[in-house]
């Protein structure tokens, strides 16, 4: 009903504005996957072990311009981000844009946008994505949860409490943002963002009385290079039932914080990309007991996130090209105090003083891709997966179709 309720609001401030358009687009991925016996959504963003034909997301777009200084937008969405089946639709974005100063690059929005942290902001869409999938960044899934804290990696299991990323898979945040460019060449862009939750997490309303912050900035000293920067800080947790903390502890005392570098630079038919992301959550470890959860112990999670790509423009076939990236994933281990205890409950599963957070992760992506008209892009993929140099069989074959309207 809230989703309805947004959407009909939406319709309603474009629709009092005479002589005032609407601008609608719409973009559907199809894809064709093989992928190996422990592919999963949350591990290589794949429905199944079995060839499969499906949607992975679809998504319609509004965007109008009220007058001058006023801007408003949003999006639907339908994914497989929450697993084998297509999820209802939800609102991916929705946001009032306003522009106090006509001669200039500076815009203040509030509603839910593009999480504006990383070189991924920029190209979420398959139209903008020259890869199939995401980086491992945004799609593989933590042993730290938004309800439950570090969870301790149990040879893969993702539980009932899926994790995770380092940056919310479906990218996006609620809250104010501040954004607009400096210069003549617009040398410097900005966006400033305080917003309910950390980059790794979202809440549909306010769960903490202090926002999270969330900021990108981009240089670009001449044409063709393009360094990027970005830092996120705030809390990610989310009560569930049960839950037991200290008195003097809250939910709101656990935050990510992390931060990210990217270089970008295009010559000719090729085009060269590097991101390095270092995250840090400061979290709570409980162990269910008797279905309560206690708090046990605080344990700090880091994980450690680069990667590089290059795209090259076949100049014999216009449309075309080739693209490789290689990218990696380290966890660091956990410690946890064997000493550590909750008053009135006698724990028999006490954990090891070293719990793993996961496993290293080290993936290839090999594409070929071609653009069949203006809107319509095909991509054939194979994502290559090594996991602290063992292979779990997830790697995947991808033939994708992205259909934009």
């Amino acid at each position: 009903m809230r989703q309805i309720a947004v959407l009909v609001f939406l319709v309603l401030i474009v629709s009092r504005v005479e002589a005032q358009q609407i601008e609608w687009g719409g973009l559907i991925d199809l894809e064709l996957k093989d992928g190996g016996k422990r592919s999963a959504a949350w591990v290589n963003q794949t429905p199944g072990d079995k060839p499969t034909i499906y949607t992975p997301n679809i998504r319609l777009f509004a965007s109008s311009q009220l007058n001058e200084q006023w801007f408003v937008e949003g999006a639907i969405q339908a994914d497989y981000y929450e697993g084998n089946h297509l999820s209802p639709l939800f609102i991916s974005l929705f946001n009032v844009s306003y522009q106090p100063f006509l001669e200039q690059s500076f815009f203040v929005t509030a509603g839910r946008f593009v999480t504006p942290f990383g070189s991924y902001s920029e190209r979420m869409l398959s139209s903008e994505n020259p890869f199939v999938h995401l980086p491992v960044s945004h799609s593989w899934n933590q042993s730290v949860d938004k309800q439950v804290g570090f969870k301790i990696w149990t040879n893969g299991s993702s539980g009932t409490y899926a994790g995770q990323n380092l940056v919310y898979q479906r990218m996006y945040a609620q809250g104010l943002m501040l954004s607009g460019s400096f210069g003549k060449n617009a040398w410097l862009d900005y966006q400033l963002a305080a917003t309910l939750a950390s980059p790794s997490s979202h809440f549909d309303y306010g769960m903490h009385d202090v926002p999270a912050l969330i900021s990108r900035i981009v240089v670009k000293p001449w044409i063709g290079l393009k360094l990027g920067g970005s830092i996120g800080y705030g809390n990610f947790m989310k009560p569930i039932d049960n839950y037991t903390l200290p008195s003097d502890k809250s939910l709101s005392d656990y935050k990510q914080t992390i931060f990210g570098a990217d270089v970008m630079f295009d010559y000719a038919y090729l085009t060269l990309r590097a991101e390095f992301i270092k995250n840090t959550w400061d979290a709570p470890l409980f162990i269910k007991y008797n279905d309560v959860w206690p708090w046990y112990d605080d344990v700090q999670v880091s994980n450690l996130s680069y990667s590089a790509e290059a795209i090259y423009r076949l100049p014999f076939f216009v449309g075309s090209y080739l693209g490789i990236r290689f990218e990696q994933l380290q966890n660091e281990d956990v410690r946890i105090d064997p000493n550590s205890t909750y008053t009135g409950l006698n724990l028999t599963n006490i954990p090891p003083a070293s719990a793993v957070s996961g496993p290293d992760v080290t993936r290839w992506e090999f594409v070929y891709g071609y653009r069949l008209t203006r809107t319509i892009r095909m991509k054939a993929s194979y994502l290559m997966v090594q996991n602290s140099g063992t292979d779990w069989d997830d790697d995947v074959m991808t033939v994708q179709l992205s259909v934009g309207f």
